[in-house]
């Protein structure tokens, strides 16, 4: 039977589809197309290309030059870059970045381990072998102790008794089996228990590693030596320190093991506190260096550096000479390997303490020297152990008052990175032991146990709070812990805590505490002030860049009773030094006498070099002219102002700022509705808590509703919201969407005309309006392993655009219903410049800025090829015999090329054919400016007068009878690149009969 000749058009322009097995995809879809766009609904063009932006920092000669980005952002007509703790803001004309002042933005979460009706202290943590340990001191009595799985939470071990006598935990892994050591009060010794080789539920029996240890005024520390090894240092019986190897058995290391005896370091005395510490990343990495303090020989903090033999390397090292209690000292290094020293100074207010630190410069073998003592930190003191991560080295720190006891996490240079436990930490903690920082294998994902406030309690007609411990994570790797969000005159970063950004600086958001405790004293013997009783209440203010001003919640309100006429009130404030406000002012108020309103009767400015500055009422100021001064802010009720917790998830909603806390994700907390020319202002009171869902990943304003993913469920609320008072509370309770899918990230959200696209666990999806969830995302199911990194709407070009962490950038045609994938465009993130109009993305390698440049074709100095696959194509249904005499391919001329096209028969994995097409030279096409002289040729013509400037050409195919065929066409440039082509069509001339494929005999059966 002769074949009956088709011509059988095939449209180019499907977009990809992975989800359908290739032998089955239709084929007005692809199977692959990279760097393709769709400028008309058959036609597609290769995509723009980018330059780079500059890595050059304005300064001095000798500035240096940024190294590598973190995340993108914007601000208004602002290019912001985060890059190794600091902000930068981009200069276009000068093609240069600007320093905008320290930031590091991090996650932040935390778990519980043991809340009960006793109270733990002095928790210490390891890893090791897949597993966790945490022990610490209890008032149920001893040392006890609980083991985790550390991949699934099982909990191994919970709340066992490791020694009713025991005290200073420490917590480190021998040769990967986890081991606490500790003093037994009772015999003073120093013990070790470890986990059972083949059992985790059980801890092998108690053994001795020192039998001479302090009868009192006990000090012990203990470290991973050389990964397979352990050391500890103590205070023995004779009050000097004692060092000793322990074996990875358990064993106190000696000349029959393999080490050297304990040895005692002459000279010392660890009265007050006592830190061991060893680097084997360090250059002379066998060294050790024990701190330790006695302050009652005004002696301070000395530093010894001992050789691997435990001998002492010079003198002892005095650090600080100093009659202040040092309660507490830890060691880590620094970028450059030396040891960097960071102590805590005793004050008899708590919330007065000081962090201060020094590094000792190894400049040999067997020398160095010190550095200058600096303050690192004012009103805090030591939290945990330091650690060392990307260069930097960082501590956890306590702010300890009555009323906002606060964890900081700052780094070597005094920087808040991270604000934890917000009123509920455990504060200063009685014991010198401080709790080691640990990463799980996961390099950036470290891990501290703290003390938490848990309930109330009475007890002898006194109230006081039960302290539990709690496992804290600190995540430097999240790229969402970056998430910018404009509102008002300010964008709002979040992370450790909430940042603000006001073009000139960037700082907290609000201020991390308010004034407390104020105190005051009255002098009747001097002033104007009138007898009466008066109330004062005091502020911190800041005013930003942008005219704004910023007020902290009020201290609690003090009363002041002044006899006689002539009376002066001098009230003590304590100052703000937990700030990189660059200039706070602190504000007092004060009622008229017997009154409850307040007014501003004067302030004084901020001093973060002091610890309280003071601000004297001398009655200059008469009742009746102090109702005409400014009123206090919360008068008549209005709430008063307390930043939000640590958070990754932000968004707006009726002119509200949301914010997830990161340390308790079903919780939202909401600001006041924000008023023109006035901050952004949260309150601990506006939160909204989502009992049903799992943790909130995501939240988004679409259509007058609050969209609130989590990984699982999708919610929505509506309303208004309260007033500033708290009344007339509008919000409705969460409504659910569905529960069949949720959102992973909120780095893949983006809002767009058609509603919400965002990653789930299943793929891309979109929330439509109407409230739908619709799987668009099918077509790209292949790259669904994939992280996305950012979402971005291109709207000029109907585009959603998803960056990936590793893989290709994932691009959806929102007009068209069509997905292709962009190559060489691994990204950590993404925006669109406001200023330039233009989409920039921060690459993954090399973390350079990439501007999009519609001039060009070129990733900088990579040429971009334009490739697409088409399906499998079979015109006589699946399995069909075919004859595919030619193909006909027509599409449009853009620049010099050669266009390569492949093919590929009988669903075969491989292309057997392959033909390569010059269009300007086969048909002699030119160039505009090619002739000579200049200008000389017609539009479309060539020297042979057949270019009529019509891409289009005639394939013939070597193997025509087939039962399915498939084409893949891309281009290669050997000059400076430029579009090279478009293409829209394909026309096969087939003849068909109805018959079967042909198959060899080896497949008949």
């Amino acid at each position: 039977m002769a074949l009956q000749k088709q011509f059988i058009p095939i449209d180019l322009a499907g977009g990809i589809d992975t989800k359908t097995s290739q032998a089955m995809v239709v084929s007005s879809s692809l199977t692959e197309l990279e760097n393709g766009v769709f400028t008309e609904g058959s036609t597609i063009t290769k995509r723009n290309g980018y330059a780079k932006l500059s890595r050059s920092v304005a300064g001095p000669s000798g500035t240096a030059a940024i190294s590598s980005g973190d995340a993108l952002s914007t601000f208004q007509d602002e290019l912001l870059l985060f890059s190794d703790s600091k902000l930068y803001s981009y200069v276009n004309g000068r093609d240069q970045w600007v320093d905008k002042g320290g930031h590091l933005s991090v996650t932040v979460s935390s778990e519980d381990v043991i809340r009960n009706d006793y109270q733990q202290s002095s928790p210490d943590f390891a890893y090791g072998a897949g597993l966790y340990a945490m022990a610490w001191e209890d008032t149920q009595g001893g040392i006890r102790a609980s083991v985790i799985d550390a991949v699934t939470g099982s909990v191994l071990q919970n709340n066992t008794s490791i020694d009713a006598n025991g005290i200073l935990p420490r917590v480190i892994v021998l040769s990967q089996r986890l081991a606490i050591i500790y003093i037994d009060d009772s015999a003073n010794n120093v013990k070790i228990r470890m986990l059972d080789v083949s059992d985790p539920t059980t801890w092998a029996a108690a053994t001795n590693l020192a039998t001479n240890t302090a009868t009192s005024g006990h000090q012990l520390d203990a470290i991973v030596y050389q990964d397979n090894a352990g050391l500890f240092a103590y205070r023995d019986n004779s009050n000097t320190i004692t060092v000793a190897y322990i074996t990875k058995d358990g064993e106190t290391g000696s000349g029959i093991n393999g080490f050297v005896a304990a040895a005692a370091i002459a000279g010392t005395d660890p009265e007050d506190s006592l830190a061991i510490y060893n680097d084997a990343s360090d250059l002379y990495d066998n060294d050790i260096y024990v701190a330790y303090s006695k302050n009652s020989d005004s002696s301070g903090i000395k530093l010894a550096r001992l050789n691997f033999d435990l001998t002492l390397v010079g003198s002892l090292v005095s650090v600080e000479a100093t009659a202040t209690a040092i309660p507490r000292v830890t060691i880590n290094r620094d970028s450059e390997g030396d040891v960097v020293i960071i102590w805590e100074h005793d004050v008899t207010n708590d919330y007065d303490h000081l962090v201060k630190t020094a590094t000792y410069d190894i400049t040999g073998i067997d020398s160095g020297s010190l550095g200058s003592v600096t303050v690192l930190k004012r009103s805090v003191g030591l939290a945990s152990k330091a650690f060392y991560y990307n260069s930097k080295c960082y501590v956890l720190t306590v702010h300890a008052s009555d009323l906002q006891t606060t964890y900081f996490l700052i780094d070597s240079t005094g920087l808040i990175v991270a604000k934890m436990q917000a009123g509920f930490a455990g504060g200063l903690q009685a014991k010198s032991t401080l709790a080691s920082v640990t990463d799980d294998a996961s390099a950036g994902i470290w891990k501290v146990p703290v003390q938490v406030k848990t309930r109330l309690v009475s007890e002898n007609n006194d109230i006081y709070s039960l302290k539990g411990l709690s496992l804290s994570t600190v995540d430097f790797t999240k790229a969402d812990s970056f998430l910018g969000i404009e509102l008002g005159e300010n964008m709002h970063i979040a992370g450790g805590f909430i940042s603000s950004y006001d073009s000139q600086s960037i700082e907290e958001h609000g201020f991390h505490l308010y004034p407390e405790p104020v105190t005051q004293s009255t002098n009747n013997g001097a002033g104007s002030l009138a007898a009466g009783t008066y109330q004062y209440r005091v502020i911190y203010v800041h005013n930003d860049a942008r005219g704004q001003i910023h007020r902290s919640a009020p201290s609690v309100s003090i009363t002041a009773t002044p006899t006689g006429g002539s009376s002066t009130v001098t009230l003590t404030i304590p100052t703000l030094r937990l700030t990189e406000h660059s200039s706070v002012t602190c504000e007092v108020y004060r009622t008229i006498t017997t009154g409850t309103l307040f007014y501003k009767v004067g302030e004084v400015a901020n001093d973060t070099a002091q610890n309280s500055v003071s601000l004297a009422d001398a009655g200059a100021i008469t009742d009746g002219n102090l109702v005409a001064k400014e009123m206090l802010y919360t008068n008549g009720g209005i709430i008063e102002n307390i930043a939000p917790p640590a958070t990754s998830v932000m968004g707006v909603f009726n002119n509200r700022l949301f914010a997830v806390s990161s340390e308790n994700p079903k919780v939202l907390y909401y600001s006041k509705k924000r008023q023109k020319k006035s901050p952004v202002e949260f309150s601990d009171i506006f939160t909204i808590t989502m009992n049903k869902a799992e943790k909130v990943t995501a939240i988004v304003e679409m259509d007058e509703k609050l969209i609130i993913f989590e990984p699982q469920q999708i919610f929505y609320i509506t309303g208004a919201g309260p007033t500033d008072t708290g009344a007339q509370n509008s919000y409705s309770e969460p409504q659910l969407i569905t529960s069949d899918v949720g959102c992973r990230t909120v780095d893949s959200v983006v809002i767009s005309p058609l509603g919400i696209f965002f990653k789930s666990l299943k793929g891309i999806y979109l929330l439509d309006r109407k409230l739908n969830t619709v799987y668009v995302g099918a077509a790209v199911e292949a790259y669904n392993n994939e992280t996305i990194t950012s979402a971005i709407m291109v709207a000029d070009k109907s585009q959603v655009r998803f960056t990936t962490e590793s893989g290709p950038a994932l691009i959806y045609d929102f007009y068209y219903n069509k997905w292709a994938t962009w190559t060489n465009h691994s990204g950590t993130g993404a925006v669109t410049w406001k200023a330039t109009d233009t989409y920039c993305y921060l690459r993954t390698s090399g973390g350079l800025v990439y501007q999009e440049d519609a001039s060009n074709y070129k990733d900088v100095d990579s040429l971009i090829p334009l490739k697409l696959t088409t399906a499998w194509i079979k015109t006589q249904q699946i399995q069909g015999l075919q004859r595919v005499r030619r193909a006909l391919v027509l599409g449009e001329y853009k620049s010099n090329h050669i266009l390569r096209t492949k093919i590929a028969y009988d669903f075969e994995q491989f292309f057997n054919e392959q033909h390569d097409f010059n269009f300007r030279t086969a048909t002699g096409q030119n160039e505009y400016g090619d002739e000579s002289p200049y200008g000389s040729e017609y539009y479309g013509a060539g020297t042979n007068r057949v270019a009529d400037g019509v891409y289009q050409f005639n394939i013939h195919l070597a193997r025509q009878k087939c039962d399915a065929v498939r084409f893949q066409f891309s281009d290669t440039v050997s000059s400076d690149p430029g579009q090279s082509y478009s293409i829209t069509n394909l026309m096969l001339e087939v003849g068909m009969r109805q018959e079967t494929a042909l198959l060899p005999q080896q497949k008949l059966i």
